[in-house]
């Protein structure tokens, strides 16, 4: 047989490669950067990052029936990328949470098929499927990672990365040359053209006579069921980590994918000598150990054992994830062998991560506030603290005090026109405010701190300032603005270099909060407190505190649950079974 030709491998490898890293370079950080620069909620973040399951459940429809039967490979890869580019270039400048999901929701529509797509050219171009592919296909997982070392490369020169819109920029420029690159690949024709093709194949609906078996339909629950603890860490550990203090996300979660290349090497040897059942149970132990890292992780606060939870990745992915494609190929008659497996991949990483993303939207959201409550009986003093600014070296300006707590909606549309200078996004902010946007309503001072001097705050309150630190490797402490003194003193400050708003014995603690350093970078804080509850805000966006401590305990709860099942009801029958129920699939399928 004759080797594929160098320059059509090279270019194949190369198609691999920014294929998955137009994906990798957005998805990983997108909770990161809409929990924390958007200031979405929980549930708003779980419906967004369901764009993916959708794309994934609706492309095999366009797959199927229309590029498959009327177009050239290459080029349909081309304008899906293309169109992509567009898509996710606009998304990076959206701040609103429906207009996103609908405009990444299209993105993915572009974006799902083409793994289909880019594995059909590859294959379609291949000498020896079993030797070529998979040196070809790595490179996708190369470029997974390559992501995460250019987002770490980025990191390093000081620009901020994962809670910002920078990924999604990127992912449209690489998007963008895969779409223009694409066109130099070798040519491949429709596969199916002159085919007929129903809408049950598409959707590999005859894998269906394969949930009579009881082991079989077992292990398909069992799938779909593991995508819910398996997609809090998939879509929520990035906001996780980001709520942590964890630099250098997107790099720190491709470790996942280093591991992913060793553990797949692991695959054969394991398989061969525990067998299917324990060789899949083995990846959901790997799912309860890394849940059981990041809840104790959380209760003794040992960040190491976030990284550990991060490593096992590969195990859980290969050894349940890809052991069930193994088994799949076992067992499914060969006339629905590639049914079958498009039908666990829809149930999985479409209906099963559609349904995660939902519930643990829902329980994260539960888990979490933006707000800290005081003691019912806390009155706010009356007097201003005579020498707030007790940071050395730090600078305070312009401060803008308020007799009343400023709304959400305000405190946006204040950063956008003050901070950003931004006065068409600020407009657009107002207009859909949910309540009339009046900054001038109850300010009673706006200047340099030292003025602050003699003025007496409301019923309510909000302070509003810029602040940086000067450069330091302490962690410093001190008072920014404060109201009294003694122990009910109203203050915002630092402790240890650690953001602090505090009221009494109730405080916000934004312990993930970087100030910039130096008089050319200041933060933008806002703390605002309406007699019942202090809110902070950073940057313009309100700062939401999570209690990682349940969500981790509860889905590592049904990790259990799900091994437990799995073993019991999930039967790895002998060759003589085998033959058995295959003949009677056999029958059934035609």
């Amino acid at each position: 047989m004759t080797s594929m030709p160098m320059n059509v491998r090279v270019r194949l490898s190369v198609m691999m490669f920014l294929q998955f890293a137009i994906h990798a370079v957005w998805i990983v950080p997108l909770t990161a950067y809409l929990g924390r620069a958007l200031s979405f909620t929980p549930l708003q973040m779980g419906w967004i990052a369901n764009a993916a399951p959708l794309g994934c459940l609706l492309a095999p429809i366009f797959v199927g029936m229309v590029a498959d039967r009327f177009f050239a490979g290459q080029k349909v890869l081309g304008v899906l990328n293309l169109v992509g580019a567009g898509l996710l270039l606009y998304a990076s400048t959206i701040s609103e949470p429906r207009m996103l999901f609908i405009v990444l929701l299209l993105q993915q529509l572009c974006y799902m098929p083409t793994w289909a797509i880019t594995s059909a050219i590859a294959l379609a171009n291949c000498k020896d499927t079993e030797q070529d592919f998979p040196k070809i296909r790595v490179f996708g997982s190369i470029g997974w990672v390559a992501v995460g070392v250019f987002s770490l490369v980025f990191t390093l020169m000081g620009k901020q990365w994962d809670s910002t819109s920078m990924p999604m920029l990127t992912g449209a420029i690489i998007s963008a040359a895969a779409g223009i690159f694409a066109f130099a690949l070798p040519h491949t024709p429709p596969p199916a053209a002159g085919k007929k093709t129903t809408l049950s194949d598409v959707l590999s609906l005859r894998a269906l006579a394969l949930m009579k078996r009881p082991s079989f339909a077992v292990f398909i629950i069992i799938s779909l069921l593991v995508l819910i603890p398996f997609s809090a860490y998939w879509t929520f550990c990035s906001l996780f980590l980001s709520d942590q203090g964890i630099q250098a996300i997107t790099f720190s979660m491709s470790f996942g994918q280093f591991g992913e290349i060793f553990f797949m090497l692991m695959i054969p040897f394991v398989l061969a000598r525990l067998g299917i059942k324990w060789g899949m149970s083995l990846g959901l132990v790997a799912l309860l150990v890394r849940y059981l890292f990041l809840y104790f992780g959380s209760l003794y606060d040992q960040s190491w054992m976030y990284f550990g939870s991060i490593i096992v990745h590969g195990l859980i992915y290969g050894f349940f994830f890809v052991g069930g494609q193994i088994y799949i190929d076992k067992k499914a008659p060969r006339e629905i062998r590639a049914a079958a497996q498009g039908f666990i991949f829809l149930v999985t990483f479409g209906a099963g991560l559609f349904l995660g993303n939902y519930i643990n939207g829902q329980l994260i959201q539960h888990y979490s506030s933006v707000g800290e409550p005081v003691a019912q009986a806390y009155e706010m003093p009356s007097a201003l603290a005579a020498d707030m600014l007790t940071v050395e070296g730090a600078d305070v300006s312009d401060v803008k005090f308020y007799g009343r707590a400023l709304t959400a909606d305000e405190v946006a549309v204040m950063n956008a026109r003050d901070v950003q200078k931004d006065e068409l996004k600020a407009g657009r902010l107002e207009e859909a405010a949910s309540a009339p946007v009046r900054l001038e309503d109850g300010l009673i001072y706006a200047g340099e701190l030292a003025g602050l001097a003699g003025k007496t705050p409301g019923q309510g309150m909000t302070f509003s300032a810029m602040i940086s630190l000067p450069e330091s490797e302490d962690r410093l402490s001190g008072t920014f603005f404060a109201v009294g003194g003694e122990n009910d003193a109203l203050r915002i400050g630092l402790e240890q270099g650690v953001l602090l708003f505090q009221a009494g014995d109730s405080s916000i603690v934004a312990r993930r909060v970087s100030i910039p350093s130096g008089a050319d970078s200041s933060l933008h804080v806002v703390g605002t407190f309406d007699g019942r509850e202090l809110k902070l805000y950073t940057g313009g966006s309100i700062y939401r505190q999570y209690n990682w401590k349940p969500i981790w305990g509860l889905t590592a709860i049904i990790s259990a649950i799900l091994l437990v099942l799995f073993v019991v009801g999930f039967q790895d029958k002998g060759k003589r079974e085998e033959e058995s129920d295959e003949a009677s699939a056999e029958a059934t399928a035609s």
